[in-house]
C-alpha cells in the first residue's frame, strides 16, 4: 500500500490550528471545553460541535474517513478510560447510541465502525485524550478509489454535514 505524506496534518495534531485562547497543547481538550467569552454557538460550528453533554462533546472529526465520521470526546484529558468516571463511561456509550440514530436519519447510513484507538501501536493520532469515534458506513462507500488509489472521497463539505446532523439531533 502507498503512503501518502500529509505534513498539513501535523498543524492539527500539534494544536497549531487552534484559534481560541485554550493552551494549544491538546485539540481534543479545546474541543471539550466550553468557550469562556463570545459567541458559543459561532465557537462550536468552528469546532465542528455537534453536541454538548454533561462529561463529554460530539464533535465532526476534520478528517473524517466517510460523511458523518463523528468523535465523542470526554471532558476529562486522559489518555486512559479507566481514569474516567463511570458515568462519564455510560454518557460515551450513550452518546454513541444517539450518534448512530442521528447519523441513519441525517446520512442514511446502512452501518457503522466504533471504537477507540488506545495507546499509539494501536493507530491512535492522539494517544493522551481518549475519544470514541463513530464512523458511518454506507453501501458502496469502499469504492474503486479506495481500493486502487488508496484515497477516501467525501462527498460533502463539513458543514453541510455539522448541519445536517445538527438538525436531527435529538
Amino acid at each position: 500500500m502507498e503512503r501518502i505524506w500529509a505534513g498539513w496534518r501535523g498543524a492539527y495534531l500539534s494544536g497549531e490550528l487552534s484559534r481560541g485562547k485554550l493552551e494549544p497543547e491538546c485539540v481534543l481538550c479545546e474541543i471539550a471545553a466550553v468557550a469562556a467569552e463570545g459567541d458559543i454557538q459561532c465557537r462550536d460550528d468552528e469546532l465542528l460541535v455537534v453536541y454538548r453533554g454533561e462529561s463529554a462533546v460530539v464533535a465532526l472529526n476534520l478528517y473524517p474517513y466517510t460523511s458523518g465520521h463523528l468523535m465523542i470526546v470526554p471532558k476529562t484529558h486522559t489518555s486512559e478510560i479507566d481514569l474516567l468516571s463511570a458515568e462519564s463511561r455510560f454518557e460515551l456509550l450513550e452518546l454513541a447510541n444517539r450518534a448512530v440514530k442521528a447519523l441513519r436519519v441525517s446520512h442514511g447510513a446502512a452501518g457503522f465502525n466504533i471504537g477507540m484507538n488506545l495507546g499509539r501501536p494501536s493507530g491512535a493520532a492522539i494517544v493522551d485524550h481518549v475519544h470514541l469515534h463513530v464512523v458511518p458506513r454506507y453501501i458502496g462507500d469502499a469504492n474503486f478509489m479506495t481500493a486502487t488509489a488508496d484515497v477516501r472521497v467525501i462527498p460533502e463539505a463539513l458543514s453541510d454535514t455539522l448541519g445536517k446532523i445538527r438538525k436531527v439531533w435529538t
